[in-house]
């Protein structure tokens, strides 16, 4: 039985697919690695370009796709406060003149608190999946369990 996760204001869901059931043969006690699996798992399913989870100081803790579109979105986000509704303007045009693809509106982001992991942790992916928001959600409670469950 699959578990979708569920955005109920977009009405999105990310679900287990038949080609996806193998994911969970692939599991770490290690935490940095149950996380890269964890931003793997979603970058691939919804075809994002990259998802990276940043720590407070903005320094990428483990990323997926793009190695250095992600070093940029997780540089990006260290500007980001609680009240924010995007990322930081001057740092985002900075990534489009390198990334020219990455459009404003492509990249989405929260804030997560990861345990073992000292301080507000950023998630940020970005692609031109309309439900990248929900990927960032599904992301962020599959880091929240392994940082609970892992070493």
């Amino acid at each position: 039985m699959s578990n979708p996760v569920m955005n109920e204001l977009e009405g999105w869901t990310l679900d287990t697919r038949p080609q996806w059931q193998d994911r969970r043969a692939a599991r770490s006690e290690d935490r940095r690695l149950a996380m890269q699996l964890q931003l793997d798992y979603v970058r691939d399913a919804l075809e994002l370009d990259a998802m990276v989870l940043a720590d407070e100081l903005g320094m990428p803790l483990v990323c997926s796709g793009d190695k250095g579109l992600a070093g940029k979105l997780a540089e990006a986000a260290l500007w980001t406060g609680p009240d924010d509704e995007a990322l930081d303007p001057m740092t985002l045009e900075q990534i489009k003149d390198e990334y020219p693809w990455v459009r404003d509106n492509a990249v989405a982001w929260q804030f997560v608190d990861v345990p073992g992991v000292s301080g507000l942790c950023r998630l940020v992916a970005t692609g031109n999946s309309t439900v990248r928001f929900v990927g960032i959600q599904h992301a962020s409670v599959g880091l929240q369990r392994i940082g609970h469950t892992c070493h």
